[in-house]
């Protein structure tokens, strides 16, 4: 395992079992509930707009899957688990997520170097996984593995941080950044979402509607929701 690897994991780690991000991501907390409802109804969207629903028949892969929990959310919306599958770096989280659902296909290891056959995936995504990477090399491989096992016309969606943290842990993403790792992919669709991380810590218990409003105002978001195609032979 590489040293950046190892960093990634630690600092999981330091983030997973911390004071903070135990309560700020426990179950049910309005937090937890408002960022799920957030992202589900950007990742619908972006199924409806390029015609990947039903997902019963459509081939899906996670980088960065931590305990499975929104690949198993997805059989919830018509996704047959055989056709799901999940990466991530620490073994721990992936023997969690083998024992929630069998019938999925998780795998420990880094997306550097993916099992798979080139284009396997009608649709791939991440959720805040390249943030935590440093090593802008490690950056490039994962993203050149990510394009070789995307299907012709397959998407792939991007869901990062856009906005300079202080933390010296993590790393921002302009929408110039993710035309530069992936040079090979379209960006059909973009936007700034998500209230800025301690706005939204702060409002969610008080009002889920106005953090929906704030949304809507790019100078107050944090994250970059980006939707990316592979041309297909004909494009």
């Amino acid at each position: 395992m590489s040293d950046e690897a190892e960093r990634i994991q630690r600092e999981y780690a330091r983030r997973e079992f911390g004071d903070f991000y135990q309560t700020i991501y426990a179950p049910f907390s309005d937090f937890s509930i408002y960022d799920a409802a957030q992202r589900d109804r950007l990742f619908g969207a972006a199924l409806r707009r390029h015609n990947l629903l039903p997902l019963q028949n459509h081939k899906i892969l996670e980088v960065g899957c931590g305990y499975g929990e929104y690949l198993i959310h997805l059989t919830e919306f018509g996704a047959k688990p055989e056709n799901l599958h999940g990466i991530d770096l620490i073994p721990e989280r992936i023997e969690h997520a083998r024992q929630q659902h069998p019938a999925i296909d998780f795998q420990a290891g880094s997306a550097e170097k993916l099992s798979y056959q080139d284009s396997t995936f009608d649709m791939m995504y991440q959720v805040n996984v390249f943030s935590s990477i440093l090593d802008t090399d490690m950056q490039r491989r994962i993203a050149e593995e990510i394009t070789r096992v995307l299907k012709p016309d397959g998407i792939f969606i991007w869901y990062d941080l856009h906005r300079h943290s202080k933390s010296p842990s993590l790393v921002n993403f302009r929408r110039e950044d993710v035309v530069s790792l992936f040079p090979n992919l379209q960006i059909v669709y973009a936007k700034q979402t998500a209230l800025r991380f301690g706005l939204r810590r702060r409002l969610t218990g008080i009002s889920p509607e106005l953090c929906g409003l704030l949304e809507r105002i790019p100078t107050l978001c944090d994250v970059l929701f980006a939707v990316l195609r592979l041309p297909g032979a004909g494009s």
